[in-house]
């Protein structure tokens, strides 16, 4: 038998095992590049979704200075506006740096400051026509003809940093004063972006209406640079092309900003395992070249365990990747609900708290005191909607524990009602409240709180001024009912029907404008199915509405499982 017959077997493993490692490696290199592209594109939505977030709250501190500067008795001094402006960056815990101007309907700086220095660049009586060309100028008589917030392009300020200007109009008693040009420091605009691990995979470019690319650093747009300061971060750096760069063209107030996401280094690294297994398959092949001679009956046996093995280690890798990627999936879910019930709830809280102490003040102004008192109603609405999402989204992950226990129905209702009076106050509306009937019930207290002052704040809001909201209890030989009624709008059939649909869930306006969401129901209808009870709803338009709560008496089988 010749040399070629009696090792055929021997070429056809080995053939057979380059091939399967060649396509091993073909498709662990494809999935690494999805994974890549996966990351691109949750990095870069991060990277759109923190600058988006960033500007808006930039353009809420300066709607703030608009406010001031059009609805004050009197036009604010230099003084005056710099004491508002610093007030503003203290409420909010800002320690960004920030350039403030007024200008007059001819572009002449009135008056000019910074965070801690009035006009530090004695910009006051020039005009802007000294300092800008004349396509900004144009861009300046825009904006004094409206009433909306402009962004302009980011510049090199003598100040040594990147600022961007966010500008309003003056406009008083119908005629237009000039305008404001707030300017805040891009570099802290962006601090959110620049993480440790964003930096460490991640670049990022910015482009200006397509025309020039800004950073952190300096804009590069053949203007005088105030600063020897290097952006480390800047996508040049590094051997990026444009087809890798992921963008996004967002229009913000009036302009267009380019924003681009890339990794630092795109390649794709092989496995390790690969050249185990290559290694491996050419010994195995040597091994079995030699045994082969001697034992020619064996090789098939050999070569199924080769293959065996080499299946089951792949599997058993893919598993340990699926358990790692489920690991930061959780990860990523606890530090989101961390972030929207401290990061948000902590700033909502002192906000309202800020809020309260400015509407005892003796304000003379009545469209100021206006103002808080429905910056106050927005905060608080807005906490309620963050309570309750975070209680919902709890629900429906299985963080949120139902305990039930014999408890006191009346006691429940009654630091409900305590808790609602005061914005009943605010409406003048009565609230008729239930004779105690020593009610117990098999709940979960905390769940039946948040249903009955979901119910009673629903009932208040489309509720009329000095109108009444009646609560009732009775008792059946299986449930307790608390009726919750008011003589308020009341629904169409069609608005009551889609109450049990949550894909039709629609929000509707207060009878004093107060603005919900809808979730407060859904929440309600879920709290009390987990309570094995029952809600039931009558309407009538004009007339009101009634909702009807059903809770179990005692425990059932039901409950205990």
């Amino acid at each position: 038998m010749s040399f070629l017959k009696q090792n055929v077997w021997t070429f056809v493993i080995f053939i057979i095992g380059i091939t399967a490692i060649y396509l091993i490696d073909r498709n662990q290199t494809d999935n690494e590049v999805q994974k890549n592209k996966l990351k691109l594109e949750q990095a870069h939505q991060r990277s759109v979704s923190q600058f988006t977030t960033a500007i808006h709250e930039f353009a809420a501190l300066v709607a703030g200075m608009k406010v001031f500067m059009n609805e004050s008795e009197e036009l604010p001094s230099a003084d005056l506006l710099h004491r508002f402006v610093q007030k503003q960056l203290e409420a909010i815990q800002s320690n960004d740096s920030i350039a403030v101007s007024y200008l007059d309907s001819t572009h002449t700086f009135k008056y000019s400051f910074t965070r801690h220095k009035m006009d530090p660049n004695n910009l006051v009586g020039r005009k802007v026509a000294a300092i800008r060309a004349e396509d900004k100028i144009q861009a300046l008589n825009h904006l004094m003809q409206t009433d909306s917030l402009l962004l302009f392009p980011p510049m090199n300020l003598v100040e040594g940093w990147v600022g961007i200007p966010l500008n309003f109009r003056v406009r008083r008693d119908g005629r237009t004063m000039g305008y404001v040009a707030p300017i805040l420091q891009f570099k802290t605009l962006m601090q959110g972006m620049y993480t440790d691990q964003t930096k460490k995979d991640f670049a990022f470019r910015f482009r200006w209406e397509n025309e020039y690319e800004f950073d952190r650093e300096q804009v590069y747009n053949d203007t005088k640079v105030y600063n020897t300061n290097k952006d480390p971060e800047y996508y040049r750096n590094y051997n990026i092309r444009d087809s890798d760069f992921l963008s996004s063209d967002l229009n913000l107030y009036g302009s267009n900003i380019q924003i681009s996401t890339a990794f630092k280094n795109s390649t794709v690294e092989r496995n390790l395992v690969i050249y185990i297994l290559l290694i491996g398959h050419l010994l195995l092949t040597s091994l079995f070249f030699i045994l082969n001679r001697l034992r020619l009956k064996s090789k098939e046996l050999n070569r199924e365990l080769e293959s065996a093995n080499d299946l089951l280690e792949y599997r058993g890798q893919k598993l340990s990747e699926q358990n790692e990627e489920l690991k930061d999936l959780n990860k990523t879910k606890d530090k989101l609900f961390s972030i929207i019930g401290h990061d948000l709830k902590q700033p909502l809280h002192s906000i309202t708290g800020l809020l309260q102490l400015l509407e005892n003040e003796q304000i003379e102004d009545p469209s100021l005191q206006t103002i808080i008192t429905e910056l106050k109603k927005t905060t608080n609405n807005t906490t309620e909607l963050l309570s309750n999402l975070l209680r919902w989204a709890s629900s429906q992950t299985g963080d949120l524990k139902y305990q039930p226990v014999m408890c006191d129905l009346d006691a429940i209702l009654d630091n409900v009602i305590e808790v609602i009076k005061p914005a009943a106050r605010l409406k003048s509306i009565n609230i008729h409240e239930p004779v105690n009937k020593n009610v117990k019930v098999y709940a979960d207290a905390n769940m039946l709180s948040t249903v009955f002052r979901n119910l009673l704040s629903n009932a208040l809001k489309f509720t009329q001024p000095k109108g009444n909201i009646t609560i009732n209890t009775e008792v059946n030989s299986t449930y307790a009912i608390v009726h919750i009624q008011d003589d308020g709008i009341g629904m169409k059939q069609e608005e009551l029907s889609r109450l049990y649909n949550m894909e039709s869930q629609i929000s509707s306006l207060g009878t004093s404008g107060e603005i919900g969401t809808g979730l407060g129901l859904l929440l309600c209808r879920q709290f009390i199915s987990m309570n094995l009870g029952k809600l039931e709803v009558t309407s009538k338009e004009n007339e009101g509405s009634r909702f009807s709560v059903f809770i179990p008496l005692q425990k059932t089988d039901q409950t205990s499982s």
